[in-house]
């Protein structure tokens, strides 16, 4: 990111080819404007890619600068003033850097409106998943959410879609929460199929 070119660090391992397809394949997803009469042409879509593991900072600005993809980052590791230029480039009209780099640094407490939400690494939380999805969509505005989903995330992102769909609120559910419920699920199950095979075994003839 930030017009600079790195070299991925010998010590990370490579992210995986799926997943980079996938990020790729969002990256290049233009997103409908809003007013589609209008002449002026529109500037390019902003996306906003999400990190939940800074570590993976250095391979993603690797992978995108491979893509020509031009990008600046907002995180910790980032000086407070170096922030807040590459969030001015990123706001720019003429669209430079269309694509912010963060962790969920930049998910509260920015004014910042975005086209394109993608959550590389998956919340461990409904509240940080409604905060992340808060920056696009605004006012009516289209925009969209593109969520890559590892195997632990599977039952926390469920949970959240089936939640939507009905209505429901969002905010208990986190990693740990919908663990637990299945776990407890998991026991409930085999309790009553013990308790079948019990009631089997007493019922049968002697």
């Amino acid at each position: 990111g930030d017009g600079r070119r790195r070299a991925v660090p010998p010590t990370l391992p490579p992210l995986p080819p799926l997943r980079l397809r996938v990020l790729r394949a969002a990256l290049s997803t233009a997103v409908p404007p809003s007013s589609p009469a209008l002449a002026a042409p529109a500037p390019p879509p902003r996306h906003e890619l999400l990190l939940e593991r800074l570590r993976l900072r250095h391979l993603m600005d690797h992978f995108l600068t491979e893509n020509h993809i031009s990008t600046v980052n907002y995180h910790g590791e980032v000086p407070a003033e170096e922030r807040v230029e590459n969030l001015n480039k990123f706001r720019n009209e003429e669209g430079d850097c269309p694509t912010l780099v963060c962790t969920d640094l930049a998910a509260r407490g920015l004014d910042l409106e975005v086209d394109h939400v993608i959550m590389f690494d998956f919340p461990k939380n409904s509240i940080d998943y409604l905060h992340r999805t808060g920056r696009t969509a605004r006012m009516g505005a289209k925009g969209k959410v593109t969520s890559l989903i590892a195997k632990k995330d599977v039952g926390l992102a469920t949970r959240i879609e089936d939640a939507m769909k009905k209505n429901e609120s969002l905010e208990s559910l986190t990693t740990s929460n919908v663990k637990r419920d299945s776990a407890n699920s998991q026991n409930t199950g085999t309790k009553g199929r013990t308790s079948a095979r019990s009631a089997r075994s007493s019922d049968a003839p002697r």
